[in-house]
């Protein structure tokens, strides 16, 4: 099983951007199964990401929407 496997079979759900099913505020991870959260969705398109690993100063990382919804899977758990 793959690690995509492993996210999705855990309640995360490949990102759609058709279906809306991402919005800003929710935790993502990518196929190397690092995680994060969605912070911004600029005019251009670009999807902003600040990932978990990274430090205060760094500046979060831009990703287009092609890239981000081949390469994203959000999180769909219910939380308790």
């Amino acid at each position: 099983m793959t690690r995509r496997d492993q996210l999705i079979k855990g309640g995360f759900e490949p990102v759609d951007l058709k279906a809306g099913n991402v919005k800003v505020g929710d935790d993502v991870a990518n196929s190397n199964m690092i995680f994060g959260r969605l912070i911004k969705i600029t005019e251009k398109g670009s999807y902003v990401v600040r990932f978990d690993m990274d430090y205060d100063d760094e500046k979060p990382i831009r990703f287009g929407s092609k890239k981000f919804e081949r390469f994203f899977l959000v999180d769909k758990r219910i939380a308790f």
